[in-house]
């Protein structure tokens, strides 16, 4: 068991939780909080990390749920890449 002193955790806002979105993409909202910057909100957690959280076995699996949480407005997905054009993790 973790110590509760340095455990993460996230708040998820009412309208998150009452919309018609999937439970997944949910959990996902809620996951990628717990990275998210106190002021700024923002996240860049990689797709492998947030499955891995939310114990799913493929990484594609979030793909789901972040485009769902794309088209309800409650994210936005920002594509970044490094100086060789490589992708690294998006900016949510």
């Amino acid at each position: 068991m973790s110590d509760v002193s340095t455990t993460k955790f996230s708040m998820i806002p009412k309208w998150v939780m009452i919309s018609d979105l999937s439970s997944g993409a949910i959990q996902l909202y809620g996951v990628l909080m717990c990275y998210a910057d106190n002021k700024t909100h923002e996240a860049y957690p990689s797709r492998k990390t947030l499955a891995d959280d939310m114990q799913l076995k493929r990484v594609r699996s979030v793909d789901t749920y972040i485009d769902e949480l794309v088209e309800f407005g409650a994210l936005i997905v920002e594509k970044r890449k490094r100086k060789d054009g490589s992708y690294m993790s998006s900016l949510y």
